[in-house]
């Protein structure tokens, strides 16, 4: 009997995977964009193919020292190239969710306001991504809890993006809980609170 391992995921009830391919600012170039766009693709076409929903996760690193325009300019880069890719390869782009990150300095350099970050996070977008996407999940790249939220408030506050934006934060929501815990299971309660505060901050960004 051919193996069914292709099959197993689907059948235990997943409906989402998700595959990151990481860039750095610094050292992107139209190759590696391609290269990555084209794995990225062929995994959301084996998702589809399988009955599961690709999220699709193109990410340009916010550490270092760049500016908002080296960040534009290998996001672009990034997404631009992935679409192409996900094109060629029949993705169906009304079945796909697209996990990107927004445009911003560096971590070590000085911080935009949040409605230039959303300015230019949609500038690119609107470049790039076609509006049959259901919708854009960013992610939080390990920027502070309240900044990334500001971010997210800002670009959905715009009526100039023609799909749904929502978040899907990792260090965002967890990273100030885990310190807050710590290993100490007095502090659980308080670590929880701490979550749950992060949790309704990033809510309350799309409402």
């Amino acid at each position: 009997m051919a193996p069914r391992s292709q099959y197993v995921c689907r059948e235990c009830g997943a409906a989402f995977a998700k595959w990151r391919a990481v860039f750095e600012v610094d050292t992107i170039t139209p190759f590696s964009a391609r290269a990555n766009g084209h794995a990225l693709a062929r995994y959301a076409a084996l998702c589809q193919q399988h009955g599961i929903v690709p999220i699709v996760e193109p990410e340009v690193l916010c550490a270092g020292d760049h500016d908002l325009a080296d960040a534009e300019r290998a996001t672009r880069l990034a997404v631009g190239a992935l679409f192409g890719e996900l094109v060629e390869a029949g993705v169906d782009l009304t079945g796909i969710v697209l996990k990107p990150n927004f445009v911003t300095p560096g971590l070590d350099a000085d911080p935009a306001p949040a409605a230039e970050v959303a300015a230019r996070t949609c500038a690119v977008l609107r470049d790039t991504v076609p509006a049959a996407v259901p919708g854009i999940a960013f992610l939080s790249g390990g920027h502070p809890t309240g900044r990334v939220c500001e971010f997210l408030a800002a670009l959905d506050a715009r009526a100039d993006r023609p799909w749904p934006v929502t978040f899907s934060f990792g260090r965002a929501l967890v990273s100030a809980a885990l310190r807050t815990w710590a290993g100490d299971p007095a502090e659980v309660g308080a670590a929880q609170l701490v979550l749950l505060d992060n949790c309704r901050t990033a809510a309350d960004a799309t409402r």
